[in-house]
């Protein structure tokens, strides 16, 4: 029995900080307090995300009803109800009694052979949906970004500019509109329910790094919309090679003219539907249109392929800000628009660019932005799951309710088959695995990225492979915890081919003398000037306290920063704040 007790991060202290008034709870010398005792209370040797969603330090607010107690029933009368009987009647929960909905997690598996044989195919269907590239993608989760652009445009042409980081969906949405090949289908599959707006779906521009299958939809979709159109539009062959040929040309006329822009795309748009003759493309299309009685909506991906400096090029800035703002607004004036253009674009390409009122711009967009949250990252983990050829047995859903509308406390329940409930038995004092999960992909903006998840899940499934297996789950802790490094130096790597000033602070930082690798950085170490500093703050991959650094877990492992002293214990409250935000 005393052989359970070593395992300190099953049996984590906790200290309870009593009779906290509300005014003070939040003082820096109260935070100082807090930190110091997490560093007394956590031991060197165990990592930092190992006590990522457990409390080590709970505060108990103050109460003048426990000022004066004379013995144990006198006390115990007084309790009831107060912070402090709230916050003890948690714990006690939490290490004797286990969540009700794992009482029937156990699978009692086997063999060794069919948990492989699970793992594999999960394995496979998460580097199928790793890369939207590549094309293999077949479905899709409806999230609430996308019904939000099917609500905003289920009756009229979509005009809108869908943002989000890298890896956060963005070509995966384009090809899933692809495949669809008309908006009202697009509609009707997401909403469940018609649109008085519809039109065929044109990729008019596309990533450069798109795997067969995905051109081949491209391919497809162009192939039905010139099919569907009426006979008075000369379609000329052209391909998304031949499209950045011609926007690089335009770029090399130095041409920093926002109206010269705008008439440049809408050339680019109405030469390949066969109508850019004349001092008027947008009129010439809208008039096509109209005569044949159709509609079209141009998707727009990839511009990260042909505008590589837009912090510092000023022609890229002015042809970014032309098609985000002066094309789409073109559009929405023009009496009975016939033209839907989507411009799936990396934020932070926008916010260079759009260096006037982007705060204004981006409240426009807000709700259609790509971004994953914490019911929607776990809904997803679900869905991929399920994607998976006979592995609905580690989801558990009821029947017949879609995924989206599985009611939020529900989710966390539905994955303990898969990953269990904790990262240890139900009644430990481990880190429950949602949170953890969520926690070390997020950065201090509370944002994580999808693909990074389904990252975690395709190692930790080929990881989980070669391991001892549990019997209440298909991926074991210990495969979750080993996936995070390979996750955070592949996140590492695209980021620097992403963005360049980021690829010039990690080299940076790499070249740190290793004593100097720790966390937290004193400023004055890490080398880095004041312009990337308040880069690195602004997207949630640096937060400064009193002239420290501190970065989120999916950031330090690939850039293997070690720990100091009290480095742990910072982090896990930045990363369980930007969570709880």
């Amino acid at each position: 029995m005393q052989k359970e007790f070593t395992d300190y991060s099953k049996y984590l202290p906790i200290v309870i900080l009593s009779m906290i008034k509300e005014d003070i709870k939040d003082l820096p010398d109260l935070n100082e307090i807090r930190e110091e005792l997490k560093g007394l209370i956590l031991p060197e040797e165990i990592e930092a995300v190992d006590f990522l969603g457990k409390e080590a330090i709970i505060d108990s607010l103050f109460d003048e009803n426990l000022l004066y107690l004379k013995d144990l029933e006198h006390t115990i009368k007084k309790l009831d109800g107060t912070s402090m009987y709230d916050q003890m009647l948690r714990v006690a929960r939490e290490w004797i009694s286990p969540s009700p909905g794992n009482q029937k997690s156990s699978l009692e598996f086997s063999d060794s052979k069919s948990i492989n044989k699970d793992l594999k195919k999960l394995y496979e269907t998460a580097e199928k949906y790793e890369f939207a590239e590549s094309g293999e993608a077949t479905d899709f989760m409806i999230t609430s970004n996308l019904k939000a652009i099917s609500r905003k445009f289920q009756h009229n042409m979509p005009t809108a500019v869908i943002m989000g980081a890298k890896g956060s969906g963005k070509t995966y949405t384009y090809l899933q509109l692809t495949q669809h090949k008309k908006w009202g289908t697009f509609i009707m599959r997401v909403l469940k329910e018609k649109g008085d707006g519809d039109g065929y779906i044109w990729p008019l521009l596309s990533p450069s790094d798109l795997k067969d299958r995905a051109l081949e939809i491209i391919k497809e979709c162009r192939q039905n919309t010139i099919a569907k159109l009426g006979k008075g539009f000369d379609i000329k062959n052209f391909s998304s090679v031949e499209m950045r040929d011609q926007i690089a040309e335009t770029k090399e006329l130095a041409k920093n003219d926002m109206s010269a822009w705008r008439k440049t795309w809408f050339r680019l748009m109405a030469r390949t539907l066969g109508c850019d003759t004349g001092d008027d493309p947008l009129r010439s299309m809208q008039q096509l249109l109209a005569k044949e009685d159709t509609r079209i909506i141009f998707l727009i991906d990839g511009l990260e392929n042909i505008f590589r400096d837009t912090g510092e090029d000023q022609i890229e800035q002015t042809a970014i800000e032309a098609l985000c703002r002066d094309v789409i607004n073109a559009l929405r004036e023009w009496p009975d628009n016939r033209i839907g253009l989507l411009v799936f674009i990396r934020k932070d390409l926008a916010k260079s660019s759009i260096r006037q009122n982007f705060g204004q711009f981006e409240a426009l967009y807000k709700n259609l932005e790509l971004r994953w949250d914490w019911e929607e990252a776990l809904r997803l983990v679900a869905w991929l799951v399920k994607q998976a050829p006979g592995l609905n047995k580690y989801v558990r859903l009821e029947e017949g309710i879609p995924l989206e509308s599985v009611p939020k406390e529900r989710i966390e329940d539905a994955l303990i088959k898969l990953w269990g409930l904790k990262l240890g038995s139900p009644n430990s004092r481990e880190a429950y695995t949602s949170n953890w999960v969520i926690t070390v992909l997020s950065d201090f903006n509370s944002q994580l990225q999808a693909r990074d998840l389904v990252r975690l899940i395709k190692h930790a499934a080929k990881i989980a492979e070669g391991k001892e297996k549990e019997k209440d789950r298909l991926l074991s802790p210990i495969a979750l915890r080993n996936a995070l490094d390979p996750c955070s130096e592949k996140k590492i790597d695209e980021l620097k081919i992403e963005s360049s000033q980021l690829k010039r602070i990690f080299s940076s930082l790499g070249d740190l003398r290793s004593d100097l690798k720790k966390v937290p950085m004193p400023r004055s170490d890490s080398k880095l000037d004041s312009d990337d500093i308040e880069f690195l703050k602004k997207i949630g991959m640096l937060f400064e306290e009193e002239a420290n650094f501190y970065f989120p877990e999916i950031i330090r492992r690939g850039l293997n920063l070690k720990y100091a002293e009290r480095g742990r214990s910072k982090v896990i409250s930045l990363l369980k704040k930007a969570r709880n935000n």
